[in-house]
């Protein structure tokens, strides 16, 4: 394994690196989908999120998102446009 490394030079590892994370991405969020099929794409989002960095992360990022949609509505209600 050393040596795949070695061959790969700085740029390679990082592509690599790179690669494994997109992979694990992936593989977590058909893991969610085929546990959670009613979940829509948001859903998935925040459930990823949970799940690489936990529940005290995932729980400010959901009150951000809904702050902000908040404040959208705020700035633009429904009936206004």
């Amino acid at each position: 394994m050393r040596e795949i490394h070695a061959r790969l030079g700085p740029e390679g590892r990082v592509e690599a690196a790179f690669a494994a994370s997109e992979l694990v991405r992936e593989a977590v969020v058909a893991g969610i989908r085929m546990r959670q099929p009613d979940l829509d794409d948001e859903g998935v989002k925040d459930e990823v999120i949970r799940i690489f960095y936990g529940d005290e992360l995932a729980a400010k990022v959901r009150a951000a998102k809904a702050e902000r949609a908040a404040s959208v509505e705020r700035r633009h209600p429904e009936g206004a446009r």
